[in-house]
């Protein structure tokens, strides 16, 4: 009998009533003493619009630092923010930091290959090189230039990268015939990326399924 009661309280609150409209039944259902239930919802209160802002009422927030721009005249070259300052390095290397790694290179006889998300200012030196052996390139393109380095009689190859790229070119290098040059790292420790990391998770994953399906 208290579960009909129950079920007919229930179907007597509208579904627009929400949580209010179950909450007053559900307490007329504790004091249950009447047979009939009348439930007086109120209408809901009309909300207030958000009031829109006035132009004089916005103001701007203070400028800690200029828009980076570069300020560029005839005689000089002026970045403007820091942003701008990493790109007037790539713009205007250090002459000193160029031309020691061109003799040091062409010295070592070494090829670079290098990824675009270097720093701006490790690649503005290397752009500004004379020596012919550095190509800055995204990680696929790398191996390639690294194949064609050794062909004009590079004896080592220089990876500024993460760890897959230095793989990656020494597996091309390796496959065109030049698996007896070394291919060295910018720093000994491991440099990780999250998308290769992410991927040999994904591989692990659908290999463990594919071994367990078999077995």
């Amino acid at each position: 009998m208290a579960n009909v009661a129950w079920r007919s309280l229930c179907q007597q609150v509208p579904a627009r009533t929400g949580f209010v409209g179950f909450s007053t039944a559900a307490a007329a259902f504790v004091d249950s003493s009447p047979v009939e239930v009348k439930i007086h919802l109120n209408k809901p209160p009309i909300p207030t619009p958000f009031p829109m802002p006035t132009p004089s009422s916005i103001t701007a927030a203070p400028q800690t630092q200029p828009f980076p721009s570069l300020l560029i005249t005839s005689s000089s070259l002026t970045p403007m923010g820091t942003f701008a300052e990493a790109q007037a390095t790539f713009i205007n290397p250090c002459s000193s930091s160029v031309a020691s790694l061109d003799s040091l290179l062409a010295s070592a006889n070494m090829g670079v290959v290098a990824h675009y998300y270097m720093d701006v200012e490790l690649q503005g030196v290397l752009s500004a090189l004379s020596y012919p052996h550095v190509f800055i390139a995204d990680s696929l393109a790398m191996g390639d230039a690294a194949v064609k380095m050794c062909e004009a009689g590079c004896t080592s190859v220089a990876v500024l990268g993460v760890d897959f790229m230095a793989e990656s070119v020494r597996a091309i290098m390796g496959k065109s015939g030049f698996s007896h040059i070394p291919v060295y790292r910018s720093v000994e420790k491991a440099i990780g990326c999250s998308l290769a990391e992410s991927a040999e998770k994904v591989c692990e994953k659908y290999k463990f399924f594919y071994y367990s399906q078999l077995h």
